[in-house]
């Protein structure tokens, strides 16, 4: 926001409507650069949490009994 738009705000408006709006820009600005990150760090975690899965399931799906229910539906 240039100043002369400033000036024109609170010409028409008046200074605390103005800086009312200003103030609420900046947070909005604000508060959505944090939830962007916190979005950003909930995908990293859940794709960590699904290898850490993958990682768990791996070891446990070569056992004996998986071998064979995969041999039974493999015809």
């Amino acid at each position: 926001m240039s100043a002369e738009e400033i000036v024109s705000l609170i010409a028409n408006v008046g200074f605390p409507v103005s800086l009312c709006f200003i103030l609420l820009r900046y947070i909005l600005q604000t508060l959505g650069e944090k939830l962007d990150r916190l979005d950003k760090s909930v995908n990293q975690l859940n794709d960590t949490i699904q290898e850490f899965d993958i990682i768990k399931i791996a070891p446990q799906s070569v056992t004996h009994q998986s071998v064979e229910k995969h041999k039974k539906y493999d015809k």
